[in-house]
Formats: structure tokens, sequence, C-alpha cells
């Protein structure tokens, strides 16, 4: 049976010591974006598993066999000098600093906890995984020194505009690959390296809502009626085509998956009334319900289903906010692999 609510982690200081060592060993090596860390982290969360306690297991086989929505670990050790800086740094700089790919190794570490693996899409954040996820390009509650109200400003983790509750793309399909292109993410994960103002993550989960869909509904949302606009982020290829797909998804292990995006999906031009009464049902189901929220930290990570889980934010207060994400895949996923290590597929 689905759980219908997020799942606490708190490791005890052995654990955390034991993560802080792995996370240490893989930060040195480069991080989940340098050939071989995948072995690494997949070793070092063999290790962790070992010294977890019952409570801690049951939690994590739930997650391993489907049947988690989310895993919020606590009490992990941090980087005692890193200190939020008076402005966010270049993005460049970023990306290489050690601090950076301590938690973006935790991030993988955790991920192969619950044996899901770390990957990137070609079309997405330079083929890299490590996705850095803070107010970069303007859209923030504060404006940035060089932005101006006249910009346009994309509707990604990259900038700080409000982002509506969603599950990550591409959302083609879920499990197996579709017209050329890799599933949807299984999971993602997101820790805090800065968050002074304690701004939160909201999280959604989708089976209660989807139980409360009549099974007319259910159908509409399961054929291929809908369309999703692109992210700018998102490298297109060549004369590549809109393809409409469904939002529902049957899914034999945890009974369904979902692709939807409060900001982006609608129903294709000319569709049946059942179609737009669905997507109508299914937005006013959503809009009200009540979402979680977490308060990332550095000593704390969110691991979500992003097949039975939305999640979303405000529009950014403080511009030196700055989390740390990764994508994973569990088991039953499997992508058009591009590169096999570090892995890299096909979008």
């Amino acid at each position: 049976m689905i759980s219908a609510d997020p799942t606490a982690l708190h490791f005890n200081s052995h654990q955390a010591r034991l993560l802080d060592r792995a996370c240490k060993h893989l930060a040195v090596h480069g991080g989940p974006d340098t050939q071989g860390t995948a072995v690494l982290a997949r070793r070092w969360a063999a290790a962790l598993y070992k010294k977890l306690d019952a409570t801690q297991r049951a939690a994590v086989d739930t997650f391993v066999a489907g049947f988690g929505i989310a895993l919020y670990f606590q009490k992990m050790k941090i980087i005692e000098s890193d200190h939020t800086p008076d402005q966010l740094p270049a993005l460049s700089d970023l990306k290489r600093d050690l601090a950076t790919l301590y938690l973006a190794s935790r991030n993988q570490i955790l991920l192969n906890l619950v044996q899901h693996r770390s990957f990137a899409f070609d079309i997405d954040n330079q083929s890299k995984q490590v996705r850095l996820v803070g107010n970069f390009k303007g859209g923030g509650r504060v404006s940035l020194p060089n932005e101006k109200v006249t910009d346009q400003v994309e509707l990604s983790s990259h900038a700080g505009v409000c982002l509506g509750l969603h599950t990550e793309p591409p959302y083609y399909c879920a499990i197996k690959p579709e017209a050329g292109h890799s599933p949807a993410p299984s999971s993602l994960i997101l820790t805090a390296r800065w968050n002074i103002l304690n701004e939160p993550t909201r999280i959604l989960p989708l089976p209660s809502v989807v139980e409360r869909l009549n099974g007319i509904e259910a159908l509409s949302l399961a054929s291929p009626s809908f369309m999703y606009t692109r992210s700018e982020c998102l490298t297109a290829a060549p004369n590549e085509k809109s393809i409409p797909g469904s939002i529902l998804q049957p899914d034999s292990q945890s009974g369904f998956a979902i692709r939807f995006s409060a900001y982006r999906h609608s129903p294709i031009p000319h569709s049946s009334k059942l179609v737009t009464d669905a997507f109508r049902s299914l937005h006013t189901l959503i809009g009200s319900s009540r979402p979680l929220e977490y308060v990332l930290q550095p000593d704390s990570a969110l691991l979500i289903d992003n097949t039975r889980t939305l999640h979303g934010r405000d529009t950014v207060k403080d511009n030196r906010r700055l989390l740390i994400r990764l994508f994973g895949y569990c088991s039953t996923a499997t992508p058009i692999v591009l590169q096999p290590d570090p892995l890299v597929v096909r979008g």
C-alpha cells in the first residue's frame, strides 16, 4: 500500500559521521559528475544501510519497493565553516566549490540508499547531474543588481520566480522510453546550502487526489490528450515536434504514475468535453489540497517520489538561497543511455 505521508529519517551520531566521511571522500573525488563516483556512492550507501536500525530500514525499504511518497533525512553533519555570503557567488564558481560537491555527493549517496541511481538528461543542465537551484537569472522578490523590470525571466529553477506545483519534466513517459525519449525522473532529492530566511519547499502527495477522481476522469487523464510548454532551460532538438501525452499512467508496481505541471500542461486543442472536464477536476482537487512544507537546511535533505508527488515554491525572498538537486531513476526505469558513467540519458 502506498504511504500517504512522507517519512522522517533521523540519523544518529554514528551514522552521521559515516555519511560525513563518505561525502568528503566523494567530494574530493570530484562529486557526482566525475567518472567512478557512482560506484563509490553505491558502496558507501551499502555501508550506511548496514548501520540503520529496524525502523530506519523499514522506511528505506518502503521507498525502494515503490510505496513511499517522500523521505525527509535529518540530523546530518554540516560544514561548519560554510557561512552564508553577502551575495550569491557566480554559478561557475559554485559548481567547483568543495562544499557544493560535498552536499551533491551526499544527495547521490542518499539516492543510492533507496537504490536509485543519479543521472542527467542530455537536454538539460549541460548534461550535468548536479543542479544548483538559486536565483541566478532574476525574478525574485528583490531584483538582482543588473536586473531590469522589463527583462523576460525564464520559468526555471535558475530564476527566482514562483514555481507552482509540478513533477519534474520531461513529460513523455514515466517508466519505459517512448518515441525516442527517456522516462521522467523517478525521484529528485534536494538539500540546502544556504537558506537563512527558512524559505520552504512545498510538496503535495497525490494518492489521495487520484483516489477522488471518478473512473471517467481517470481514463480521460490517461489518454494522450495533453500538451505541455517546454521549459526554457531544456534544449530542443532541431525540427522537434510536440507530442501529445497523458497525465496519468498506470504502473504495475505502485498503481499509477503522474506527469503534471500546474503551469505548463493543458488539453490539446479541440479536446472532448470529457478531457477538459477531467483536467479541470484535477486542477480543482490539487488547488483544494494543502501542500506540506519543508524548510531545508544543510543538515537535512528531502527525497521526493517524482511519479506520485508534486513539489513547488514561492517567489524567492533571499537571493542568496541555494539548493542542490539531483535526479534519480529507480531500478525498474529503463532510460535511453547515452553515457554510462556518469550516467547521461536522452531527454
